[in-house]
């Protein structure tokens, strides 16, 4: 049987993978006190801010997280505050403005992970799937 928690954040997996279609992984590290994943996009993600909401109802909220979206050696944008979800999405549209196809765009996810009841959330349990594309 699965637990809710445990459904919630295979979904994160998904949707990270569905929102930010990578074409290069360069990090996925999974440490008790936090999680991080880190590739290269194949592509310019379509973001909006649905999007982006229920991509963050899949982290747990007692994690903290960072985004980061950068192209090139361009500033990155960030999203550190459900909050600022309304922020990212305008930075994002006005970083992709003038974004070209053959731009390299770096995707980044880092959540530290707060201890709840004596667990911490495990963040590599991928559905089998997604797992292959890890290897």
């Amino acid at each position: 049987v699965m637990t809710a928690l445990k459904e919630q954040l295979m979904n994160f997996c998904k949707e990270t993978y569905k929102i930010f279609p990578f074409k290069e992984i360069k990090l996925i590290e999974e440490k008790i006190n936090s999680f991080r994943l880190i590739f290269i996009l194949s592509n310019k993600p379509n973001i909006d801010i649905s999007t982006i909401e229920k991509y963050l109802s899949h982290i747990p909220v007692e994690d903290n997280f960072e985004i980061l979206l950068q192209i090139e050696d361009n500033d990155s944008i960030s999203l550190c505050d459900r909050k600022k979800a309304n922020k990212f999405v305008s930075e994002y549209q006005s970083s992709f403005q003038y974004y070209e196809d053959d731009e390299k765009i770096k995707f980044s996810i880092t959540i530290e992970k707060n201890k709840n009841k004596s667990v911490r959330n495990i963040y590599t349990d991928i559905p089998p799937k997604i797992s292959n594309y890890l290897l």
